[in-house]
């Protein structure tokens, strides 16, 4: 009975909170909220056992997400394309939900081997984050939404967008064609546009370069932010260039030729 009091009241507070991520126009704050309550009943039901648990599967997370950013970083992007960077990141994204859910199966393994009672505490974290996420989906459908109002004096003041842009601009909205709405791969995109003229947006998009009387000089000083760098890699490429020599060496009435070529 006392178990069964806890879980509800950890419901109600979930149901709570749910509420006002509702109104708020927050659905993925409530499904936060719902994911914190699973954690919450089981360490109300299961104590310390639970809560060392518990930080032993956010460690475990922690080394995920660190492993999906180093996938994220190793891709190599192309200039307006995005078809084989939206596959690799497609690839990052599956090892990354399958290393969590590595992480969430520890964790209840754990629960029910090492802790009193843990059967009983992950039935009842389950049924709190269920009757949550419940919650969520419900209020999820009456929810008003704002529309954000535009400050023109901000977007007067975008001085290095604005100017990155005007130079990239093209391939940029190649990368918004191509990636199809995955905002990672668009990142990736966007940044190997950028490489791509670096040297031209260092000289024109940034101070104490040639440009520095440009219009992003004027733009920047006006505004106060100006930047002293991009956001960018200069890309090289190494050449390999081959020479020929001959020697001539004359005994007697013969002639020896020698070729030596380098590389």
């Amino acid at each position: 009975m006392r178990i069964l009091r806890g879980v509800l009241v950890a419901v109600g507070a979930a149901l709570a909170v749910a509420q006002a991520a509702g109104d708020a126009n927050a659905a993925s704050e409530c499904v936060t909220a719902c994911r914190a309550l699973y954690d919450d009943t089981l360490r109300g039901l299961c104590g310390s056992c639970a809560d060392t648990r518990l930080a032993d599967r956010d460690a475990c997370r922690s080394g995920v997400q660190d492993d999906f950013s180093s996938c994220i970083d190793d891709i190599a992007g192309n200039p307006g394309r995005c078809a084989l960077t939206r596959d690799l990141v497609a690839r990052c994204r599956t090892q990354q939900a399958t290393g969590a859910e590595q992480c969430q199966s520890k964790l209840r393994f754990r629960i029910r081997k090492q802790c009193a009672g843990g059967r009983v505490c992950l039935a009842a974290a389950r049924k709190a984050r269920r009757g949550c996420l419940k919650s969520c989906r419900r209020g999820g459908r009456s929810v008003a939404t704002t529309t954000p109002t535009a400050n023109p004096a901000a977007g007067a003041c975008q001085c290095q967008q604005s100017c990155i842009e005007t130079i990239v601009g093209s391939c940029y909205q190649d990368c918004n064609d191509a990636c199809e709405g995955d905002q990672v791969a668009l990142g990736i995109c966007r940044g190997a546009c950028r490489d791509a003229q670096c040297a031209q947006l260092e000289n024109q998009c940034t101070v104490g370069q040639d440009g520095g009387g440009n219009q992003y000089q004027r733009c920047c000083t006006a505004c106060g932010n100006c930047e002293t760098e991009v956001d960018c890699v200069t890309t090289t490429s190494t050449t390999t260039t081959s020479s020929t020599s001959s020697t001539t060496t004359t005994v007697g009435s013969s002639t020896t030729t020698t070729t030596l070529r380098s590389f």
